[in-house]
């Protein structure tokens, strides 16, 4: 068994197949399993910019960032994850020292309580040491490095193929008729356990965002606070006033803590009308086609949408009178 055991780790470390340890020397095979593959993509390939947030952010292109604002970025948002999943991301970047700017998303899906929290690989964003032990004798590692060595380069998955699988704006169909759809379906959008409290979300957002951008004074932070559809947020209002008051508290503890940091800068989508009443421009409630991504980079290389504490409560007032006067698809 110790014998069994120490081959394991050995074949691990020799063939690295997540990039932990270092870059590949072949053709890397990058996996879609993108929170597996983000440590070795920052540890060991060059950028000077990353994205980060939920899957409301991965149409943030690499080509709309450098064509906009100049920037060599990678994206590294992950679907459904949370704010300290997020902080891992970002921190293992900026240790690297490469990454000069950060184009961080905010929704207040980041701020729920995540039941699934021991599914995020935490170890492999870990410093060097003890607890990268972990992956030496996962068995993913091992089938994964397994099934590298067996296909050509050529059918192995690169970075840019890699890169290109998590921009899903080409995936789905977007249009007033799916929405109106999600809409009818709202019941099935599960409800989020958000912090229950202004305290509780500060605390969250000193622990996991201020202290990382203080940390790294020389960086530059961009945090943008994306737009559901107006339909969203009458759902929200109508039959979820809590969930939407904690999801408000969220997104103000963000720019109440950060928004004086002189190397942020924040910008708020919630309540651009050309953005949220324009239904065409989603695949279902909260999620905006690549579009929106590229107006927004645009709009945040502009330097417009910029908010404080004050904007983001005139901000949230415009918000409540858009979504009650706005009427309910089929009556209801």
């Amino acid at each position: 068994m110790a014998a069994l055991l120490l081959a394991s780790a050995a074949f691990v470390y020799t063939a690295d197949p997540l990039q932990v340890f270092r870059r590949s020397s072949g053709a890397p095979n990058m996996y879609e399993a993108v929170e597996y593959q983000i440590p070795g993509i920052a540890r060991h390939y060059p950028y000077d910019a990353v994205v980060t947030g939920t899957s409301t952010s991965n149409n943030f292109t690499a080509a709309e960032l450098e064509r906009t604002l100049g920037w060599h970025a990678v994206n590294f948002s992950v679907a459904g994850s949370t704010i300290a999943e997020q902080h891992a991301v970002l921190q293992t970047a900026l240790a690297t020292g490469k990454a000069r700017h950060v184009l961080w998303g905010i929704d207040p899906f980041a701020f729920k309580r995540d039941a699934h929290e021991n599914e995020f690989p935490f170890y492999l964003y870990a410093g060097s040491g003890w607890r990268r032990a972990k992956y030496l004798w996962n068995l993913d590692a091992i089938q994964h490095g397994l099934r590298t060595m067996t296909l050509p380069a050529g059918r192995r998955t690169s970075l840019d193929q890699w890169s290109a699988n998590n921009v899903w704006d080409r995936q789905y169909t977007y249009g007033r008729d799916a929405v109106v759809r999600a809409w009818a379906h709202r019941d099935a959008f599960e409800s989020q356990e958000l912090p229950p409290s202004p305290a509780a979300a500060g605390e969250l957002v000193d622990r996991f965002m201020r202290s990382l951008i203080v940390a790294y004074p020389e960086t530059d932070f961009r945090i943008v606070m994306l737009p559901p559809t107006v339909l969203y947020q009458k759902m929200l209002l109508d039959e979820r006033r809590e969930e939407f008051d904690r999801g408000v508290a969220a997104g103000r503890a963000v720019v109440e803590r950060t928004g004086l940091l002189p190397n942020v800068r924040l910008y708020d989508f919630r309540d651009d009308p050309a953005i949220t009443h324009n239904l065409d421009l989603f695949k279902d409630l909260v999620h905006f086609s690549g579009r929106v991504s590229s107006a927004i980079v645009e709009a945040v290389a502009a330097d417009v949408r910029r908010t404080g504490v004050e904007e983001f409560d005139r901000a949230t007032g415009r918000v409540i009178a858009a979504a009650a006067a706005y009427p309910a698809p089929g009556g209801g």
